[in-house]
């Protein structure tokens, strides 16, 4: 039986402070999946760096994927926001 009541989790993920990253987003913060997946997971290699829309607030954020390699780093196509629901 699934839990219903509870969040549905999917791609766990540790937030950390912004790192050099492809898209050359210096400010913000980065979600880092390898810090929460072996290394033999698919996700142990994604990192989005997330930055505001509106200085000084969080209610809209703008986020993009990179792959994380050890010879390197690979942007991906995917862009997406996070927007706090009221």
């Amino acid at each position: 039986m699934v839990d219903t009541d509870g969040p549905i989790v999917f791609g766990p993920f540790v937030v950390t402070a912004s790192a050099p990253n492809p898209f050359g987003v210096s400010t913000g913060l980065l979600l880092d999946y390898g810090l929460r997946h072996p290394a033999w997971h698919p996700l142990a290699r994604v990192r989005d760096p997330l930055v505001s829309l509106r200085r000084g607030q969080a209610d809209l954020l703008l986020g993009a994927t990179y792959l994380q390699f050890p010879w390197g780093q690979l942007r991906t196509p995917s862009f997406f926001t996070l927007q706090r629901e009221d």
